[in-house]
């Protein structure tokens, strides 16, 4: 900057006053400070003056040039700040402002008096350094060092700007994400919450699956459900249950199960792999399957599948479809395997309530002689015989039971029965007969509920010194084939000795049981099975309503009332059948 140039200044001045006013486009910030550092130098190299732009980078620990004279080449494309007491030290560090012998390659020299130095090293702010002045002409002029000053302050300032208005717009755009998570996050709670009330209230599987489907599509996210299974026979995909926008999807998946898995579709993965399967870009990734073209054509953008599996036993997989791209992250994935997990859950329940009630299939008996077998250690230890009496499906879904035993004392049944991992909560009930009456809850490791797992009920199970005899009852749906075969691996040293076809008629569309589970509620089904099996009708009553309530670990009175409103639904339903028939 050539001396006494003052109308330069002015002009100057005005072009930094320009710098200072707020940018006119929100572009990204790196380009908003790589045009400030360019305004710097041209606004300071003018005529024959040179000028530079040195950043801080953070992570080399040097000083960056951003932008210089065309000079440039000879500018050090770094200076290091390991040296103390340098002129670039003194301005960074120690932010104050220095006179240099020498700016190229880079300023060194410190110059007391401005009037012989060459140029300014001047601080900007936390930011950097900018250096101006000349390298063979005349010396800059006093004022020229102080307008280099002014120009470091303003950049400083300026860039502070900038600096503040990014970290504004980071705090917006976190808003926006946690704003949108926090969004999701009530979506699917609010989904969590509707489909375990659902589990709650179903009735049947179909039901059960049906409404979960219906309920997940209610979400704008998701565009498609469904559940499905592979079938044993001819391994083929079988839809169970669909809701959404389908429109003949699913015409194009009729392939076996083992050609679907090889071509990545997410419900054959799933049920076969037992794991989450996230397809996230339909559209970017391989489209050469059918399945992927068909669900592309349908405006399904990404997928997820999870398997439904409770206890090691699949009961198919469920599929949700999303018309967004990248729809399910790894909340996502979580909570839709838990979710599937659940209804698994939730149909095995079902399957066993249901075989609790069923009046027709095959019974089978089988005599078993493995140490293993629950309560035949118990004859073999004391010599008592064993008598599975029934079991009553409680709200809560564990499996109730009841069994007596004659020739032990009852304190060495309830000593057993402590070490057992077949029951807990055991009580004893009431003497009959000679025999006495436990009420328990049968653990999941238990034989009953291993049978109820399988949709199958133990009719009577009963043990002597040589063996246990068991007879169960089989649904229609259920193969005996697969069932004796599963049967005889948990227990190698048994034999099927009977197979009886039977066939009911029933008294209604859905069995008269099945009529009168629906209308009573799940508490009073509890109280008046529990009553009856424990001898409450029986005359003389073997247990009174308190003996009851303390099984159902309730007060009395709500025994009482629970007893009473199921005892009237149940005369309603006998006297109505007989004023219907005429009889």
């Amino acid at each position: 900057m050539s001396s006494g140039d003052t109308v330069d200044i002015e002009r100057r001045l005005t072009e930094l006053e320009a710098l200072c006013r707020p940018p006119t486009s929100d572009g990204p910030a790196t380009d908003r400070i790589q045009g400030v550092c360019d305004a710097i130098v041209e606004i300071l190299a003018t005529g024959d003056a040179v000028a530079a732009v040195y950043l801080y980078d953070e992570r080399g620990d040097v000083l960056y040039r951003r932008a210089g004279s065309p000079h440039r080449e000879t500018w050090d494309a770094t200076v290091s700040l390991e040296r103390t007491a340098t002129p670039v030290w003194q301005a960074f560090v120690e932010r104050d402002p220095v006179f240099v012998a020498d700016l190229l390659p880079r300023p060194a020299g410190l110059v007391q008096n401005p009037d012989h130095a060459r140029g300014t090293v001047a601080p900007i702010g936390s930011h950097g350094i900018v250096l101006a002045g000349t390298t063979e002409t005349e010396r800059p002029t006093r004022l020229s060092h102080a307008f280099t000053r002014l120009v470091g302050t303003t950049a400083g300032t300026v860039l502070d700007r900038i600096d503040d208005e990014r970290r504004v717009d980071d705090c917006k755009r976190q808003l926006e994400t946690s704003t949108a998570a926090s969004e999701r996050l009530v979506a699917t709670n609010a989904l969590h919450h509707d489909v375990g009330r659902t589990i709650r209230t179903a009735w049947t599987r179909a039901d059960l699956e049906a409404r979960v489907c219906e309920r997940i599509v209610t979400d704008e996210r998701y565009a498609f459900a469904r559940i499905a299974e592979i079938d044993e026979v001819t391994e083929q995909v079988c839809d169970r249950v669909q809701a959404g926008i389908e429109k003949g999807y699913l015409e194009g998946l009729k392939s076996d199960a083992d050609t679907l898995v090889d071509d990545g579709e997410p419900m054959a993965t799933t049920i076969r792999t037992l794991e989450t399967h996230t397809v996230s870009h339909l559209l970017g990734d391989d489209t050469g399957e059918r399945w992927r073209r068909d669900a592309i054509t349908r405006g399904y953008r990404s997928a997820i599948g999870v398997p439904l599996v409770f206890r090691e036993r699949c009961y198919g997989g469920l599929v949700v479809y999303s018309d967004r791209a990248a729809a399910f992250d790894g909340m996502d994935e979580e909570v839709f395997f838990e979710l599937g997990a659940e209804v698994a859950h939730a149909i095995n329940a079902l399957e066993a309530k249901t075989a609790l009630v069923s009046r027709g299939g095959v019974e089978l008996e089988f005599r078993v002689r493995d140490q293993e077998f629950q309560f035949l250690e118990w004859t073999r230890e004391t010599g008592c015989t064993f008598e599975f009496e029934t079991v009553v499906s409680r709200p809560d879904g564990s499996i109730h039971g009841f069994f007596t035993i004659d020739g032990a004392p009852a304190e060495t049944i309830l000593e057993l029965a402590s070490r057992s991992p077949a029951v807990t909560e055991t009580h004893l009930v009431t003497e009959r007969d000679g025999k006495q009456l436990f009420e328990c809850t049968f653990t999941e490791d238990s034989v009953v509920a291993q049978l109820l797992e399988y949709g199958v009920v133990p009719r009577s199970i009963s043990t002597s010194k040589a063996a246990a005899r068991l007879v169960v009852a089989l649904p229609e749906s259920t193969s005996v084939r697969l069932f004796v075969d599963v049967f005889s691996r948990l227990y190698p040293d048994s034999e099927l000795i009977r197979r009886q076809d039977h066939e009911y008629v029933a008294r209604t569309p859905y069995g008269f049981l099945a009529e009168l589970e629906c209308k009573l509620t799940a508490k009073q089904l509890e109280a008046l099975e529990t009553a009856f099996v424990s001898g409450y009708f029986e005359v003389p009553r073997d247990t009174t309503g308190a003996d009851v309530a303390a099984i159902l670990d309730i007060s009395q009175p709500t025994f009482n009332n629970h007893l009473r409103l199921a005892q009237r639904k149940l005369l309603s339903m006998v006297f109505s059948e007989r004023a219907f028939r005429g009889t």
